[in-house]
C-alpha cells in the first residue's frame, strides 16, 4: 500500500505545479474567466439516443424539448430505484393519453433524471413534470400523491 502525501505530490519533478514552476511562471495556471462558460440546455450526462418515440435523454433534450416550436412539451422526470415514480408511471401512461386527446399539439416525453442531467434543468425530487408551453414558459410541477389522471390533465390544460 502506498500513502500519497501532499509533499511527496507537490515536491515531485513529475507534478506540473512544482513550486519551481509556480514561481518562475513556466506554470499555466487556467482563469476562471478564461473558461468556456456552459451553454444553457447543454447535456451534462446523457445514456445513448433511445430507441423508444417517447423518451428523451440529455443530449437531445434541447432539440426535442426547448427547440419545438409552436408545440408544447410535456417531460416526465423520474428514477428507476424511486418507488412513487414506480406507482404514478400508470398515472402518466392514462394522462398522456387524455392530453394527446385534448390537446393536438402536444408532445409528451420521460426522461430518467439520474442517467441524464441538463443544464438548466434543476430537479429536488421525483417525479418531476415539466411543461414547456408554446410562448416558452416552464411551468414545473412537483407530484403529489393521489391524484387521478382526469385530475392531472385538467391541472396542465389551465396551465397551458
Amino acid at each position: 500500500m502506498r500513502f500519497l502525501t501532499l509533499d511527496s505530490y507537490f515536491f515531485n519533478a513529475a507534478c506540473p505545479m512544482t513550486p519551481g514552476g509556480i514561481i518562475d511562471g513556466t506554470t499555466s495556471m487556467p482563469t476562471i474567466w478564461e473558461s468556456e462558460p456552459i451553454k444553457m440546455w447543454s447535456s451534462l450526462k446523457s445514456e445513448a439516443k433511445p430507441s423508444t418515440a417517447g423518451t428523451v435523454v440529455g443530449s437531445t433534450f434541447e432539440d426535442l424539448v426547448v427547440k419545438s416550436t409552436g408545440t408544447d412539451v410535456l417531460v416526465l422526470i423520474h428514477a428507476t430505484w424511486c418507488q412513487h415514480c414506480k406507482s404514478f408511471l400508470p398515472l402518466w401512461t392514462e394522462m398522456t393519453k387524455l392530453l394527446r386527446a385534448s390537446v393536438s399539439t402536444i408532445k409528451t416525453y420521460d426522461m430518467d433524471g439520474e442517467l441524464n442531467e441538463v443544464h438548466g434543468v434543476a430537479i429536488q425530487s421525483y417525479p418531476t413534470l415539466l411543461l414547456y408551453p408554446g410562448m416558452r414558459v416552464v411551468v414545473v410541477v412537483v407530484v403529489p400523491c393521489g391524484m387521478c389522471a382526469k385530475t392531472w390533465t385538467h391541472l396542465l390544460l389551465t396551465n397551458t
